[in-house]
């Protein structure tokens, strides 16, 4: 799960929000507002999260920089 977490953090906004749609339509009474809040504060909260898996090139080690160019080479 941890893995998942730090490969696809976006994914979990969807299952967030998907959940909240189910538990909604079978019976979970909140009012509108609520409801936007707690999808503003789920997208808030995984796009900080989101944010910080993302490297700048600058800050790659050499070796994944190395990675890169034998990939490009190969492609090439």
């Amino acid at each position: 799960m941890k893995d998942a977490w730090s490969r696809e953090p976006a994914m979990f906004l969807g299952v967030i929000q998907a959940l909240l749609s189910l538990f909604i339509s079978f019976g979970l009474n909140l009012k509108t507002e609520q409801i936007g809040a707690i999808l503003t504060f789920s997208a808030v909260l995984i796009a900080f999260i989101t944010r910080s898996q993302v490297v700048p090139v600058d800050k790659l080690s050499k070796r994944t920089l190395d990675k890169i160019e034998i990939n490009n080479i190969k492609e090439n």
